[in-house]
């Protein structure tokens, strides 16, 4: 009975911590940039951490809502070849975004396979363009 309950438990958290190991190797960042007349540009980025090269796929995901209720969408994705020990903008869209919006932002990345390895998120309101 106590093995029965251990080895479930134990495959459990292996599984969990090659998961992790992968998110190390692997990383995803959003980058905004405010430009003129209220139009914000976001960038998804990815960077190999190993010393091997890796076939990878993106998804960036862009929902704003406005002060009036409005919402509105932007999907991103595509396919892309990333070297050992190395970074690239995977993908860049620009938003008109007034003080009054709200938006969120995930930059997903998977493998071959559709594993989901690295993602990371990020709101967007009028604070982060004020300047203090």
């Amino acid at each position: 009975m106590f093995k029965k309950f251990i080895a479930p438990l134990l495959i459990s958290f292996l599984s969990f911590t090659a998961s992790a190991q992968e998110n190390n190797n692997l990383t995803s960042a959003i980058k905004v940039e405010s430009i003129k007349n209220g139009l914000v540009t976001i960038s998804g980025i990815c960077s190999n951490n190993t010393l091997q090269p890796l076939e990878l796929k993106y998804e960036l995901s862009v929902q704003k809502k406005g002060i009036s209720g409005n919402t509105s969408k932007n999907n991103q994705s595509g396919h892309f070849k990333l070297d050992s020990k190395d970074y690239k903008t995977v993908s860049t869209t620009t938003i008109n975004f007034d003080p009054e919006d709200y938006a969120e932002i995930v930059l997903t990345i998977y493998d071959a396979h559709n594993t989901q390895l690295a993602q990371h998120k990020k709101s967007l309101a009028e604070s982060d363009f004020t300047k203090k």
